[in-house]
């Protein structure tokens, strides 16, 4: 449920339940999101081996194995072209595979469906149409992992248009106290940086247009510093540590949403950009490092966190925060100095923590992979 509220999908969870019950490899796959969802319900993290977090695992595996089973099957013994219900299912399971995937920090698998679900939209047309919010579910899900994994985009046919990206940006937060209306606010203006490196990669706007888009955000950015710069001035004495480290999270982030602003229109291989870019990734890490101390915990933050007063003890939010996890897997994989990425790799590994939906260690054997595969 709090996936579909970070995506902004809330009804979505209530299609999915309905067909579980009809639908066995839909099941399957909502029983292994259930014991991942167990996991993250008790903030471990990926790396976690003790026999409970491997209980969940088992469980989780064996039942993407029977759905992906029974998926296989359902279309290997279809004689005509499947059917309406059918493909609309079916794609509903690649998603809930994209889900699991990505929970289980598996990014080629994730791929491969995403990019299996893509082609299907675009040799059924009709699905796309009949069924437009699974439509848009897809490039919601392929702007999240093209974004915030770095990954290019599964999309086949027509390329979205820039409307349409800036629809499928993160759900943020709104209201709460001024720290919480600065974070909602940067998270906004994080998905509007976002939607014009999308629309950058997939050419979505003329050139000219997307220039008026970039200005537009550095606009609202420099003016968000401003606020911040503000905030930090009034509350240096009073501000608590949980304050004083959410502050500190949002200045890395301005800092990570400025680069990749920079950067959308210049060659990221020229040498001045490198530079500024190893200049900007020197600064996360030495702003991140004393965050990560035992004694500084930013796996404490109350952002990423609520209070289950039922079961007396705080669960994690599945929601996209200003955290840590995202500048240093980003530096992981882009820092042109070998000694860079592995100090960002020995930060997001050497006491994994969670954030919302983050898993630093899920998300650093992502960047070692990718690393490996670039040698």
């Amino acid at each position: 449920m709090q996936l579909s509220a970070a995506t902004g999908n809330q009804s979505w969870i209530d299609t999915i339940l309905q067909l579980s019950h009809t639908n066995e490899a839909i099941r399957h796959a909502t029983i292994a999101i259930g014991g991942l969802g167990k996991r993250f319900q008790s903030g471990d993290v990926m790396s976690s081996r003790d026999s409970k977090s491997l209980h969940f695992d088992t469980l989780a595996l064996s039942n993407y194995q029977k759905s992906l089973g029974m998926l296989s099957h359902t279309l290997a013994t279809s004689n005509t072209a499947p059917a309406y219900d059918t493909l609309r299912q079916t794609l509903i399971t690649c998603i809930l595979f994209v889900i699991i995937d990505f929970l289980r920090g598996n990014d080629e698998s994730l791929l491969v469906h995403l990019r299996s679900g893509s082609r299907l939209l675009q040799q059924h047309q009709d699905l796309a149409v009949g069924d437009a919010r699974l439509h848009f579910l897809f490039l919601q899900v392929d702007m999240l992992v093209t974004l915030w994994l770095d990954r290019p985009s599964a999309l086949s046919g027509p390329t979205p248009d820039f409307e349409m990206l800036q629809l499928a940006g993160i759900e943020h937060l709104t209201g709460g106290n001024r720290l919480e209306v600065l974070e909602g606010r940067l998270v906004m203006i994080g998905n509007r940086v976002n939607t014009v490196r999308m629309a950058c990669k997939l050419q979505s706007l003329d050139h000219g247009s997307a220039k008026s888009q970039h200005r537009y955000v550095q606009v609202q950015l420099d003016a968000w510093v401003s606020s911040l710069n503000e905030y930090a001035s009034e509350t240096i004495v009073s501000g608590s540590k949980d304050n004083d480290l959410r502050t500190k999270l949002l200045w890395i982030n301005q800092i990570y949403l400025q680069l990749i602003l920079d950067h959308c229109f210049a060659d990221a291989k020229s040498e001045v950009c490198q530079l500024q870019a190893s200049k900007a990734f020197e600064t996360i890490l030495t702003m991140a490092k004393p965050l990560l101390q035992p004694t500084n915990l930013i796996k404490d933050v109350s952002v990423f966190w609520y209070d289950d007063s039922e079961k007396g003890r705080s669960v994690p939010l599945f929601r996209f925060s200003a955290g840590a996890i995202c500048p240093l897997y980003l530096i992981a994989l882009h820092a042109s100095s070998p000694g860079i990425r592995l100090r960002a790799l020995d930060l997001l590994e050497r006491d994994p923590w969670r954030e919302g939906g983050w898993d630093s260690s899920a998300m650093a054997s992502i960047a070692r992979r990718r690393m490996r595969g670039a040698v």
